[in-house]
């Protein structure tokens, strides 16, 4: 028992310093870092800051899917589409074009 529960903190220390620096390699990511820059201030080789930025990704991806699905539809935000965003707009390209041609046969009869 007791060798579980000090394998266990070992694994939470490790996710934890594993999370720090993941996070500070996202930071560097957002303030315009290359990989390379990255790789020397880590001092870890690229393919590995490449893993762990992969694995944050596709953990965030779960995260977000699973809290997205965990609500229902009914409490999403509906998101109107082109057609319905611009619904109060009477006429059509063709209308605009009938009236057009009607204020230039009206402005030549003058």
């Amino acid at each position: 028992m007791l060798e579980d529960e000090i394998s266990e903190n070992a694994i939470e220390g490790s996710n934890q310093e594993t999370w720090l620096i993941v996070s500070r390699i996202v930071e560097m990511v957002a303030d315009g870092a290359s990989l390379q820059q990255i790789a020397e201030k880590t001092e870890l080789p690229p393919d590995t800051v490449l893993q762990m930025l992969t694995q944050a990704l596709e953990g965030l991806s779960r995260e977000a899917t699973a809290a997205i699905a965990s609500h229902p539809k009914s409490d999403r935000v509906a998101r109107p589409s082109a057609m319905g965003k611009y619904a109060h707009i009477p006429g059509s390209s063709e209308d605009f074009a009938i009236e057009k041609q009607k204020e230039i046969a009206k402005e030549d009869r003058r």
